[in-house]
C-alpha cells in the first residue's frame, strides 16, 4: 500500500465518486455493529466529511486545489482497505460478560489504528511534498480533529454509541 502514490491514481472524477462510495459502504457497515442505520451513516458521513474538508482546506493554503481528487481518492481507497481487514474483529470488540475486553483483538485494533496512521502520512507526504514526520504529524491532528468535532458538535453519543 505504501508503494503508490497519491499521483500515481488517476485523475478522473469517476475514481473519486467510485472510492468516496465505497469507503462510505464499507464505514457504515463496520459502525452497524454498534449504532442504527442512521447512526452509522451520520457518523460516516461525518467523518468522511471532516477529512475532505481538513484536506481540502491544507491544499488550498498551499496552493495545491489540483492534487484534491487523488489525494482523497487515495485517502479513501486506503481506508476500504483497513476497514475491511478489521471487519472480522468487530464482532469480538465488545467486552465479555464480566467486563474484559480480549487483549489479542484490542492489540490488532491498535495495530490497523496504527497502519492507518501510516498510510494517511504517506498519502500526505506525497501530496504536499513534506517530510514523513510532517506527514504523522498532520494525519495525527486530523485525528485529533476527528475527535473533538464529534465530542463537541454531537457529543459523546455520536462516539461512544447509539
Amino acid at each position: 500500500m505504501l508503494r503508490i502514490k497519491p499521483q500515481d491514481l488517476p485523475a478522473h472524477p469517476m475514481a473519486l465518486q467510485l472510492s468516496v462510495v465505497l469507503a462510505l459502504a464499507v464505514s457504515m457497515i463496520s459502525l452497524l455493529v454498534s449504532y442504527s442505520v442512521g447512526g452509522a451513516l451520520a457518523r460516516s458521513v461525518a467523518a468522511l466529511g471532516l477529512t475532505a474538508a481538513f484536506l481540502h482546506l491544507m491544499l488550498q493554503l498551499q496552493n495545491r486545489r489540483a492534487r484534491f481528487n487523488q489525494a482523497f481518492c487515495a485517502i479513501c481507497g486506503s481506508s476500504v482497505v483497513i476497514y475491511l481487514v478489521a471487519l472480522p474483529l468487530l464482532p469480538y470488540m465488545a467486552p465479555d460478560a464480566d467486563g474484559n475486553f480480549d487483549g489479542l483483538v484490542i492489540a490488532l485494533v491498535l495495530l490497523l489504528d496504527g497502519w492507518s496512521l501510516i498510510v494517511l502520512a504517506h498519502i500526505f507526504q506525497h501530496t504536499f511534498d513534506i517530510a514523513f514526520g510532517r506527514g504523522i504529524a498532520m494525519a495525527l491532528l486530523l485525528m485529533f480533529l476527528t475527535l473533538l468535532v464529534f465530542s463537541l458538535f454531537a457529543g459523546p453519543e455520536l462516539i461512544a454509541g447509539d
